[in-house]
């Protein structure tokens, strides 16, 4: 499949090989919580391309977002199913409205004369 853009997709193996060696776990610590042998993992770390499977397990076992990670990499303005949190904005637009009305309530009371 051809993209519009020359942009290389992310190393998964890399991802990951970056995890472990931040959090200082060795590959064969990482395979023995997964129940695998040490090459397995060495096989991952060297992957470029990971099946979503195993990287969602490498995630949970790593407790790290790898799909966050690759997300991140990505142009912002592509489509999502994701559903928006919009709690920050709405939130932001609250703040605003109760800043514009303390401006008027101090335009309102300098009028009339009372200062700190």
């Amino acid at each position: 499949m051809k993209t519009s853009t020359s942009s290389p997709a992310p190393h998964a193996g890399q991802l990951v090989a970056r995890v472990l060696k931040a959090r200082k776990i060795s590959k064969a610590f990482l395979s023995r919580l997964l129940g695998v042998r040490p090459s397995v993992i060495i096989g991952y770390t060297e992957s470029a391309s990971m099946r979503v499977g195993t990287l969602w397990q490498l995630s949970l076992t790593l407790r790290h977002n790898f799909f966050a990670d690759i997300a991140a990499q990505l142009p912002p303005d592509l489509a999502t199913n994701t559903p928006q949190d919009n709690a920050a904005a709405e939130r932001i637009a609250e703040l605003e409205k109760e800043v514009e009305k303390l401006k008027m309530e101090i335009a309102v009371w300098e009028k009339v004369g009372v200062r700190n």
